[in-house]
């Protein structure tokens, strides 16, 4: 993150874990600045454009998304 701050799938997962973490303020930061960098982002464009991972990490993952406050669609 500090090489590459804009590094979309760094901060998807930053988002995701700082939600899970409870640290919302800087969920929301990195919500912020995704939409930034890919207005209209949403959990389905994340489903669609992210590697295969093992369900029960996928779902881990989208949980802290949506936690952040990613919309669905």
């Amino acid at each position: 993150m500090a090489a590459q701050p804009d590094y979309r799938p760094a901060l998807r997962f930053r988002a995701s874990a700082c939600a899970h973490l409870g640290r919302m303020e800087e969920a929301h930061d990195c919500l912020k600045r995704m939409f930034h960098l890919e207005p209209g982002l949403t959990i389905a464009l994340v489903k669609a454009s992210s590697p295969p991972f093992p369900t029960e990490m996928a779902g881990h993952y989208l949980e802290g998304l949506r936690k952040a406050g990613l919309p669905e669609e």
